[in-house]
């Protein structure tokens, strides 16, 4: 049996159907200024701590400033701030010489790394630093020194191109022909590793930004959590607003 309407009738259906109430309906969330969407809604002060993971100083704290404009700080670690560098003395003070390599953690207690011009995308906050930055007031100490095997195409660097020996810890360079110059081991080692020169001063080479961090806002704003990733190593941080 087919059953014909007339339009008179489908408009009445219509109409009744769609009179059911006067209130808006809800189809999706699609405002532009959610929160989490602009970089006004991160700013401020972060405390909180990284999951499964000590910093160099044995502590998982961590710390993140920032402002609305997405610059600010990275701290890590509950160690007092480190002091001023001296150029004579590798740094940080406690880096210690293996002919290898003179370990620091990519990320130490006790220094601010400078975060700038964080960005939100998908309303996370994605904000980068440079492990060498711990490097760069340290690297700028040091006098620019020509290095006398290049002589046609000059080369400067911070410790002189020579031969140099390591016994316990203590380090020597020897030039050819002149007597042994003491010289401290972590610097040995940290002084070309770290810092870039030319004739007029001396800097830390610019290398790519390897301390990262994607997080998003929780708890109706008050809590920050994502991944802080030390180079290639990802580690969950659950910070809150303080």
């Amino acid at each position: 049996m087919k059953h014909w309407f007339s339009s008179s009738a489908l408009s009445l259906v219509l109409t009744v159907g769609g009179c059911g109430s006067s209130d808006p309906v809800d189809i999706g969330d699609d405002d532009p200024v959610a929160l989490g969407a602009t970089l006004s809604d991160y700013a401020g002060s972060w405390e909180g701590y990284a999951e499964a993971h000590d910093f160099n100083d044995g502590s998982d704290a961590v710390r993140l400033q920032l402002d609305v404009d997405g610059n600010g700080v990275l701290e890590v670690g509950e160690s007092a701030p480190l002091p001023p560098p001296d150029p004579e003395r590798g740094y940080p003070p406690d880096a210690r010489f293996s002919p290898m390599h003179a370990g620091t953690d990519a990320l130490v207690s006790g220094f601010s790394y400078p975060i700038a011009d964080a960005i939100v995308e998908s309303r996370r906050i994605r904000a980068a630093t440079a492990s060498n930055e711990l490097f760069r007031e340290w690297c700028a100490l040091m006098p620019p020194i020509l290095d006398e095997t290049h002589v046609e195409d000059p080369v400067y660097a911070c410790i002189p191109n020579t031969g140099w020996s390591s016994i316990d810890d203590t380090c020597e360079l020897i030039p050819e022909g002149e007597p042994p110059i003491p010289v401290d081991c972590a610097k040995l080692e940290l002084c070309p590793r770290h810092c870039q020169c030319t004739a007029d001063a001396c800097g830390i080479a610019e290398d790519a930004d390897d301390i990262r961090i994607d997080a998003a806002l929780e708890a109706g704003g008050n809590g920050l959590e994502g991944t802080l990733r030390i180079g290639d190593l990802p580690v969950v941080v659950r910070m809150t607003r303080q």
